[in-house]
């Protein structure tokens, strides 16, 4: 919530976004060499609560920027957009679930987490290189406005 009520009071969404996918990624990068070991319970709930929060940073604002590039190509397509994302989603679950299993069996869970980490880092490359919201955009490089009325 915190995330998107600043995402939303700054009215910017990449930094954000890219800012948690990189403390998402230090915190995998962190914990990857810890797999194997035994780790106190107290610290296995800190760090996954913290991939929790850092996860949230960086996908609000990518939720937020996704919504209004879709407002941007047409109000009616909101709907048909978020389907097409649940279903991307739901599909990349179906996939992943079975994948990632078969990965910690036979590599071990840290080995899956450097298959999330190389995504994480693809997603940040995305991030930097997609384009922010058209109407703030346009809003940032009009004109100023004056504050004198002329009298006509």
């Amino acid at each position: 919530m915190l995330t998107g009520l600043v995402s939303d009071h700054l009215q910017t969404r990449k930094p954000i976004a890219i800012f948690g996918g990189i403390l998402a990624s230090i915190l995998m990068a962190w914990w990857i060499p810890k797999f194997g070991t035994e780790m106190p319970r107290a610290t296995l709930m800190m760090v996954a609560s913290l991939m929790g929060c850092f996860l949230a940073i960086a996908y609000v604002p990518w939720a937020a920027q996704f919504s209004e590039t879709l407002e941007d190509v047409s109000p009616a397509l909101q709907a048909t957009g978020w389907a097409f994302f649940g279903l991307v989603a739901r599909a990349w679950v179906a996939i992943s679930a079975p994948l990632s299993l078969y990965v910690a069996v036979h590599y071990g869970w840290g080995q899956w987490v450097k298959v999330a980490l190389g995504g994480m880092i693809i997603y940040i490359v995305a991030m930097a290189f997609s384009r922010g919201h058209a109407a703030i955009e346009e809003h940032t490089h009009a004109a100023p406005a004056t504050d004198r009325v002329t009298a006509g």
